[in-house]
């Protein structure tokens, strides 16, 4: 007959709970710059859909504790359980790690736009100028752009950072740049007009 194996020795932690604590689910901000988690992390999921994936997780776990103790299952088939309900928890937290901000980001460094690139799948490059009266008028648009699509939208001052717009050559501004996993897939010169950018956009989207 197999000897009895604990909780603690089951899950491998001292409670289920703490075998919930799965690579950042919950983590703590305190330390973050003020406004970077606002900026960067704008949920797919609320906080109550979280909070409810992590319950039934845990009453997964607890459950096949249980059937073990019960001798319904056998180790191996409880700690399997124990596994995908860790798998199933870590999986949501990178759905919700990089979500598209719906709003512009500026960005005032070359870090911070290969950072923003590197976050995001779909990514649309407003380069622009401050002097520009086109960039004035195609700003509303963009600003739609981030809460009406998927893509996140980064705003990029060529003047603040003219090494970018020389490697990009952007020769005019407003131009518009669309990267698909950190590579350029378009490029758009001039005001353009709300439904054409939405249907680049979504076409891209739906190639993800």
């Amino acid at each position: 007959m197999e000897t009895p194996v604990s909780r603690r020795t089951l899950l491998g932690v001292g409670s289920a709970a703490a075998a919930l604590s799965i690579a950042g689910c919950g983590a703590s901000t305190e330390n973050e710059p003020q406004g970077t988690h606002e900026a960067t992390l704008v949920a797919d999921i609320d906080e109550g859909e979280m909070q409810t994936a992590q319950q039934e997780a845990q009453a997964a776990q607890q459950d096949a504790q249980q059937r073990f103790e019960d001798g319904e299952i056998d180790r191996e088939e409880a700690q399997q359980i124990v596994q995908d309900a860790r798998d199933e928890l870590e999986a949501l937290q990178q759905d919700t790690s990089s979500p598209s901000p719906n709003s512009p980001q500026t960005v005032e460094t070359r870090a911070a736009l290969d950072a923003m690139l590197a976050d995001h799948e779909l990514v649309l490059v407003d380069c622009f100028a401050e002097w520009c009266g086109p960039c004035q008028q195609l700003k509303p648009i963009v600003k739609q752009m981030a809460a009406d699509t998927a893509a996140t939208v980064v705003t990029v001052d060529i003047d603040t950072l003219p090494d970018v717009a020389r490697e990009w050559q952007v020769r005019s501004v407003p131009t518009l740049l669309l990267f698909v996993n950190g590579e350029p897939v378009e490029r758009l010169m001039g005001v353009q007009p709300y439904d054409r950018l939405v249907e680049v956009i979504t076409r891209y989207a739906e190639d993800e």
